[in-house]
């Protein structure tokens, strides 16, 4: 499958592509707009931003089954809010690692309720690009099928990095995780030609993300996706 990243996958939707809505939290966060102005900004082969889960809180969407839902917490006790509240049937991204917002990780016996309660196909988990090799083995003790790297770096203080730099990062992550399970790898960050999903691909990846290509250079999109169908 090749998905929509947010904040791009709340907005655009293209054929043979999966759109990825969010990332959304339990309570609305206000200031999207002023923290998307202030903090976007253009760096070596890719963008940083400083949004932080700015959005109109998870209670205000309206559902389809059309789309993915990428959902995050603020606060510890949100993860069981919205595992009581979001209907089985949704395909679910749990975002557990943006560089932006800090917040305790989702304890291991909530991520096996969200297992529970929604089909491992339709559960993915978004990490870190500094996920350790302990906390994957983690996931998929507990099941996890599906895992998104990755989000943004986080090593700059002004904002996530995205872009050439975090590709590197992941394109060595995608192999250590494929070395580790056979498990389905959605592959994003920096997939700006078919010569980056190629990559991507023979690394390991089964699955690909495409967010800041639409900042970069939109023209590409209709080539990676006549790629996508080779693969």
């Amino acid at each position: 499958m090749l998905y929509i990243s947010p904040p791009f996958g709340n907005y655009i939707n293209l054929q043979n592509t999966k759109s990825i809505h969010g990332t959304f939290t339990w309570e609305r966060r206000k200031g999207i707009i002023h923290h998307t102005l202030r903090s976007l900004r253009p760096v070596w082969g890719g963008w940083r931003n400083q949004i932080g889960l700015r959005n109109w809180g998870i209670r205000n969407v309206d559902f389809s089954s059309e789309h993915v839902y990428s959902i995050s917490a603020i606060h510890a006790e949100d993860w069981e809010l919205m595992l009581t509240y979001l209907p089985s049937h949704l395909a679910i991204e749990l975002n557990l690692g943006c560089p932006n917002v800090t917040h305790k990780p989702i304890p291991n016996e909530l991520l096996s309720e969200f297992l529970h309660k929604f089909h491992p196909q339709y559960l993915q988990v978004k990490v870190s690009p500094e996920i350790s090799l302990s906390e994957l083995e983690n996931l998929f003790e507990i099941g996890i099928q599906k895992i998104h790297l990755s989000n943004t770096l986080g090593n700059d203080p002004r904002g996530g990095i995205s872009g050439k730099p975090l590709r590197l990062k992941n394109l060595r992550l995608v192999k250590k995780v494929r070395k580790m399970s056979d498990i389905r790898i959605i592959a994003g960050g920096g997939i700006y030609s078919s010569d980056h999903l190629k990559q991507y691909h023979e690394a390991g990846a089964t699955d690909f993300s495409l967010a800041t290509i639409f900042l970069s250079c939109p023209w590409n999109v209709p080539r990676i996706l006549q790629e996508y169908t080779k693969l």
